[in-house]
């Protein structure tokens, strides 16, 4: 079965959580998060069907990651590698080691979310996504 295709996301770690969307392309990652942080890798499935993700994820300067925690001046980059079983879970909650223990829960979306994976979240894509305005 092909990794190929568009997923959504959802974190939840002890610095606070996020939503964001993730497009897999022969094994190159894309993606967006809401928080405005974009992420870039690659993604390898073993033969057992389990996902290795290997992303950089890139933060843009002004933007807080949690609350509490200042932004920084300049931009910086994280890198965040980890195995995920087949179908990176298909929507159940997953522990990643990133900053902190982090919960993840990843699912295939329709393709039609893609763009919201190289252009980022509008109101109008985060309303579909939603689920409030029907493609």
């Amino acid at each position: 079965m092909s990794i190929d295709g568009t997923y959504g996301f959802v974190y939840c770690g002890n610095r606070g959580l996020g939503i964001g969307v993730l497009s897999i392309t022969d094994g190159h990652i894309e993606g967006r998060d809401f928080a405005g942080c974009t992420y870039n890798g690659s993604a390898v499935q073993d033969g057992n069907g389990n996902i290795q993700l290997d992303v950089q994820i890139h933060v843009s300067a002004g933007v807080k990651l949690a609350p509490g925690t200042a932004a920084q001046d300049l931009p910086h980059t994280r890198q965040i590698s980890w195995t995920f079983p087949p179908s990176l879970g298909d929507g159940e909650p997953q522990m990643v080691e990133f900053v902190g223990p982090v919960t993840v829960m990843v699912k295939r979306i329709p393709d039609s979310n893609a763009a919201v994976a190289q252009k980022g979240f509008t109101p109008e894509t985060t309303a579909r996504l939603g689920g409030f305005i029907i493609p």
